[in-house]
């Protein structure tokens, strides 16, 4: 399906696929969704649903065995498919930038952070001076409550909470348009995942930073964002704001998830869910997600009938024939 509401990126049925011997692996398989100005998008659901890959598509950071098997993806109206490597990656860092999973990985080992700083500012041309590197940096730091010393450390020398908001230290340096954040939170103390937290909430609300936030903790997408996006096998299930999804979740999975979340002080049983997702080179027909389904059982056309994303409610999608 097609979105017509403006957005600053604007992403078209998008298809990422993976080689194999026999059939690809479809990864990531006809999404759609925008990212408005100024707003946090969590997207979440299990591993291996394609969260990752959607994220490095948008930047056309995949790499083989993947490629994009079609689709479009809009960012202030510039298709980033269709342009060269080096408009793209003027693009990187300075307008969209992306905080992948692994910190230790993202972080070059043999350098400070401060030259890893200089670096990304260098590459882009831009001329600041080691006063306001230092500056801007430190104002960034303070958000962060980072102290001033990692500016002078080596990757290693940090733990890893302090790697993560030193990663997140690099990708707002140039102050860029929309930060990917993929599960910034993830393998950090919980105070260290309040920080972050509190971080990216800030810098939308005094900057206007838009923001992709991929997790797999949908209870840290209630804390701070505006709408969720919740992926399963490559595809879109459910869509909407986050208020009226979490009080009212209406598609199978997604109410799983929810059932699956402790909530302190509340004695409940927490519902977990049977089975494992789809092969994807060889994904069921229908709907992906029939065969861990509690409904699918009652009817055929959820083995039968793919679901369209569509429209229940204003700005709510959901696939789902229950609501066909």
């Amino acid at each position: 399906m097609s979105l017509e509401e403006p957005g600053l990126l604007k992403v078209e049925d998008l298809r990422v696929y993976y080689k194999t011997r026999s059939n690809p692996v479809r990864a990531v398989d006809g999404v759609s969704f925008s990212v408005k100005r100024g707003e946090i998008l969590g997207i979440v659901g299990e591993s291996g649903c394609g969260k990752s890959t959607l994220a490095n598509a948008v930047l056309r950071l995949i790499e083989s065995p993947a490629y994009i098997n079609g689709g479009q993806v809009f960012f202030k109206d510039l298709n980033l498919l269709n342009i060269d490597e080096e408009k793209l990656n003027k693009i990187r860092w300075k307008e969209i930038s992306l905080i992948p999973q692994s910190a230790m990985n993202a972080l070059n080992p043999v350098m400070k952070i401060y030259h890893q700083i200089k670096e990304v500012i260098t590459d882009k041309k831009i001329k600041f001076s080691d006063k306001e590197i230092k500056e801007k940096s430190e104002e960034i730091m303070k958000r962060l409550m980072l102290p001033s010393y990692i500016l002078n450390a080596y990757p290693c020398q940090l733990s890893g909470g302090m790697r993560q908001r030193a990663l997140l230290l690099l990708a707002f340096i140039l102050n860029p348009s929309l930060v990917i954040a993929d599960e910034p939170t993830s393998a950090v103390d919980v105070v260290t995942q309040r920080k972050i937290l509190e971080f990216l909430d800030m810098q939308r609300k005094d900057f206007g930073t838009s923001i992709i936030l991929i997790t797999h903790d949908i209870a840290i997408v209630a804390e701070v964002a505006d709408r969720i996006m919740v992926m399963y096998a490559g595809k879109i299930l459910e869509m909407g704001d986050v208020t009226k999804i979490f009080e009212n979740p209406l598609h199978p999975y997604t109410k799983t998830l929810m059932e699956s979340i402790p909530i302190l002080g509340v004695k409940r049983e927490v519902i977990g869910l049977s089975g494992l997702p789809p092969d994807l080179r060889n994904p069921p027909a229908g709907c992906r997600f029939n065969p861990r389904c509690r409904y699918s059982r009652s009817t055929d056309i959820c083995k039968l009938k793919e679901p369209e994303l569509r429209y229940v409610d204003n700005n709510h999608l959901i696939a789902c024939h229950m609501y066909s």
